[in-house]
């Protein structure tokens, strides 16, 4: 189930300053952490990342081409209810966020191709308190690992393969 496609209206030249202003796309967080499927079951987002840019034509001179881009990612973690406001206020405080430190754990070349979901190849820690854009000592859950097996590994993958896989079990949960 696919968030709502992200679509960049057409914009006069003139106004593309003010463009990443006109919207706030905050509006749309509760549409993206909970979808609907076809059966009307809700279901948690565990991992999205969306983008769209709208390019210049060709042949137009520009920096580096890109007229509008607008991307979103929404990234699941999994906390204590009384870690939640020290969360929020250090977040707060710090009033900046970057993705990339709250990106799911990643296994590259680990276990072999299809048997992640079924055998225990490695590790699954169920909490770190080693995230880098948390207070410190805080136990953080991600549901879901970033798994990379690597193409001189199988010469019938030459681009590798990527996938986001959920954790086999998760705090209180079972999948």
């Amino acid at each position: 189930m696919r968030g709502a496609d992200i679509v960049l209206e057409p914009t006069d030249e003139s106004d593309l300053s003010a463009w990443p202003f006109l919207a706030d796309p905050g509006t749309t967080i509760p549409s993206l952490i909970h979808r609907t499927d076809a059966s009307g079951n809700s279901w948690a987002t565990l991992y999205d990342h969306s983008s769209t840019t709208m390019r210049y034509d060709e042949g137009k001179l520009s920096l580096h081409g890109t007229r509008q881009q607008e991307f979103r990612f929404v990234m699941c973690i999994l906390i204590a209810n009384c870690d939640r406001q020290k969360l929020v206020e250090f977040l707060s405080k710090k009033k900046s966020l970057d993705v990339n430190e709250w990106d799911p754990p990643e296994f590259i070349d680990g276990p072999f191709l299809r048997e992640a979901p079924w055998r225990d190849t490695w590790t699954q820690e169920q909490w770190r308190r080693d995230v880098w854009g948390a207070p410190k000592g805080m136990a953080i859950s991600f549901p879901v690992y970033r798994y990379i097996w690597e193409s001189p590994l199988d010469a019938s993958l030459p681009e590798g393969a990527r996938a986001l896989i959920p954790r086999r079990r998760l705090p209180g949960l079972y999948l």
